[in-house]
Parts: structure tokens; sequence; C-alpha cells
């Protein structure tokens, strides 16, 4: 077991990378969905596609659960909370890169233009950094909760799970949504 926060920052970010992007995906739907609603909330006439793109995102998601559950031999118990865990996860890794994007977009912004804030620039690398710490942290708290009924070997088999589906996905050139 990893004592030192240094170390457990290191092991976090190490899985983040392989957690993080199969759900960026499904992360942007739920964005998009939440960003849309407050968008009907000022013109009801907007469309409701990406309501349904964050509908198939959770689909997907209790679908890939479903798989893993089966891969790994889980009873109808443990599947559901997997289910429960990784729509956990993936809400707060929506929220985080819902702002990672903002922050990212500004800062190109601000590059792009050759700004010479660099103070602003200096905020925003922090912030871009001090969100990777939070998507890292959101997979440190995944692993602690699935080692609560998962083993490290089927743990393992979930993370080389979702990299598997989503590198799948990206190949067909689809956005590996629900990961």
């Amino acid at each position: 077991m990893i004592g030192s926060v240094a170390g457990r920052l290191v092991v976090a970010a190490a899985l983040s990378v392989c957690a993080a992007a199969p759900l960026a995906a499904a992360t942007a739907a739920q964005t998009r969905g939440t960003a849309q609603r407050q968008q009907r909330a000022v013109n009801p006439q907007t469309d409701v596609s990406d309501e349904a793109a964050e509908r198939q995102g959770r689909l997907l998601l209790d679908r890939f659960a479903e798989r893993i559950g089966n891969a790994l031999r889980l009873d109808a118990g443990q599947t559901r909370r997997l289910q429960r865990e990784l729509q956990s996860s993936r809400l707060a890794r929506a929220r985080i890169a819902a702002q990672s994007r903002v922050v990212r977009q500004e800062l190109a912004r601000l590059v792009q233009e050759s700004s010479t804030d660099e103070v602003r620039i200096a905020e925003l690398i922090d912030e871009t950094v001090r969100l990777e710490v939070q998507a890292a942290e959101v997979s440190v708290d995944e692993q602690a909760r699935l080692s609560q009924f998962l083993s490290p070997v089927q743990r393992a088999r979930v993370m080389w799970l979702r990299q598997r589906l989503a590198r799948q996905a990206l190949e067909q050139g689809r956005r590996p949504d629900g990961f």
C-alpha cells in the first residue's frame, strides 16, 4: 500500500490516464446535456438531441458494467454496485472535464493571441494542474470503492476492458461514450 500523499498522487495520475480517456465522451455528453437544459430555460425550442446523447451515455455505461459483471462473474448485487460506482465516478469526471475544457480553451486563446498576461496564464496553468489532480483523485477514490467488492485482478480487468472498448470505438470512428 502506498503510504505517502505524493505516492498516491503518482498512482492516481497513472490510473487517471487509464480511466479518464474512455470516460471523457460520456462526461462530455453529460455536460452538454446540462448546458442544453440551461439553454432551454431561456429558449425552449432548443434541440433535445443532447438529452438523448446523455441517456445513451448512461445506457452504454450500464451495458458496460453488465458486460464487465459477466466477464468477472459478478452476482447481480455486485454488478449493480459496479454500475453505481462507475456512474458516480462518471459524474465527478463530467464536472471536472467541463471545468477543464473551459480553462484549456481560455489558455489556448491567450497563447494563440500571444498574450503577455503572465499572471492570468500562470493562474490557468495552476488550474489545469489542480483539475488533473482532482481527476486523479476521482480515480483513486473509485479504486478504493471498487476494492471493497472486487479483487485487484478484477479491478485491473475493469481498467483493461475500459481501455479496450474505448480503443475499439475510436478505431471505428466513434466516441467512446459511456466507458
